[in-house]
């Protein structure tokens, strides 16, 4: 599970370095949240 962590928190600082504040606040999405959830990641 370790792994899945260190994939999701790269994950996220790679997407938010790459989006500027209008287009996360036009998708309502905060910097300090989790871009892959848990319920995301036990999906197929």
């Amino acid at each position: 599970m370790h792994d899945l962590t260190k994939i999701r928190k790269s994950f996220d600082e790679l997407v938010l370095n790459r989006l500027n504040d209008e287009v996360l606040k036009r998708n309502c999405i905060d910097e300090n949240e989790e871009l892959i959830t848990e319920d995301l990641l036990n999906r197929r």
